[in-house]
């Protein structure tokens, strides 16, 4: 990421996580009509305006192969404020919470700190050499990570004040 800096990308914009597993990929492809092949606009048949042709859905970006069930994905978008370049850059971690973190790159761009605790708080993807990790939206004592799919939204937790009094009251199936 240092060369990130160093190449003149000089903001982050967000840090966030993605954890879709591949079935769930799958299904939403298929969903949104991208199978094995598709018809999609033919742009270089300049006399037929409605030209389509068949092509596979690899040669679209699409490799569905390449998504493992085992891991989830960090995403940094970064920016240059001096060639107007926006960097995408893509980090594949372990998906077990033990296992899942990055170093941290709030030593780089300061405004990193509070988008790697909302990953940290939301996915569980602990950001090594952070300066405050801990949560930043869920109570301290919240158990789990509510973005990820492996969540389980049937479970109830409570949360309560020092003084005994329901602070929270939870049904993840139903709402707040």
């Amino acid at each position: 990421m240092a060369e990130a800096q160093d190449a003149g990308f000089d903001h982050l914009c967000f840090v966030t996580a993605v954890d879709w597993p591949k079935d769930e990929i799958e299904d939403n492809a298929a969903w949104l009509g991208f199978t094995e092949e598709r018809e999609v606009e033919d742009p270089d048949d300049e006399e037929d305006e409605d030209a389509t042709e068949t092509v596979p859905v690899e040669s679209k970006g699409w490799h569905l192969d390449d998504v493992d069930d085992g891991l989830m994905e960090v995403v940094y978008n970064l920016y240059s404020y001096d060639e107007g370049d926006h960097l995408a850059v893509q980090v594949w971690v372990p998906r077990e919470v033990d296992q899942c973190s990055v170093p941290t790159v709030s030593d780089l761009w300061a405004g990193a700190n509070w988008h790697e605790r909302e990953v940290f708080d939301l996915y569980g993807v602990t950001f090594e050499g952070h300066p405050d990790m801990k949560r930043i939206f869920m109570p301290e004592d919240w158990e789990g990570h509510p973005h990820r799919k492996d969540y389980d939204l049937g479970e109830q937790q409570y949360i309560y004040r020092e003084d005994g009094i329901d602070k929270v009251t939870k049904d993840a199936g139903k709402g707040w």
